[in-house]
C-alpha cells in the first residue's frame, strides 16, 4: 500500500525520488557536455531525454536539500503557522520582510524573492540541479503557500 511520507533530507532514496532529465535537442544539452563528464553523471537517452544519474552536490552554495512534495508542503505550512516550532513572531516578520537599499526595494528578504500576483504578496525562493526544478511559494499575508516541482531541467521556469 502506497504512503505519502514527508521527507526533506540530504539523503537520495531512489524508491522515494524521481529520476532528473534533461531535454536531448538543447542548446544546455550541449554545453552540459563541456562542464560536466556525462558518462559519469547522466544515462543513455530516452526518447528525448537525457535521465541523470544520482548524485549529490558538493558545495557550500548548494543547499543540496532533497524531498518529496509533501515535506516541502509540510514545510511551508510550518513557516506560516502562527505556532510553528521552527519560527516565532519576531524571526517570522524578519524573514518575510523585505529588504530596502536606501529607499529602493531590493525585491528580496532573507533568502526569498518577494513579489505580487493579482495584488497579492509573496515570496518565493526557487532551486533545482541537474534534471530537477522547484518552487516553493508563500502568500503570508493569506496563510496559503504552493510548491512546484519538475524532475526536468532548465535555465529558467518558463524554459521548461
Amino acid at each position: 500500500m502506497w504512503r505519502r511520507r514527508r521527507h526533506l533530507g540530504f539523503r537520495i532514496d531512489p524508491d522515494r525520488h524521481a529520476t532528473g532529465y534533461h531535454r536531448w535537442w538543447s542548446l544546455t544539452n550541449l554545453l552540459l557536455g563541456v562542464l560536466i563528464d556525462k558518462d559519469k553523471f547522466m544515462g543513455p537517452r530516452e526518447g528525448p531525454w537525457k535521465p541523470f544519474k544520482n548524485f549529490y552536490n558538493n558545495g557550500v552554495a548548494y543547499g543540496g536539500i532533497v524531498g518529496t512534495v509533501s515535506g516541502l508542503v509540510a514545510f511551508a505550512r510550518a513557516l506560516l503557522d502562527d505556532r510553528s516550532l521552527l519560527l516565532n513572531d519576531q524571526y517570522r516578520q524578519q524573514l518575510f520582510t523585505e529588504g530596502y537599499m536606501k529607499t529602493r526595494p531590493t525585491g528580496m528578504s532573507l533568502s526569498w524573492f518577494t513579489g505580487s500576483l493579482k495584488g497579492r504578496r509573496y515570496f518565493a525562493h526557487a532551486g533545482g540541479g541537474g534534471g530537477y526544478y522547484v518552487e516553493l511559494r508563500l502568500y503570508p499575508d493569506h496563510e496559503i503557500g504552493s510548491v512546484i516541482m519538475y524532475n526536468r531541467s532548465g535555465i529558467a521556469p518558463f524554459l521548461l
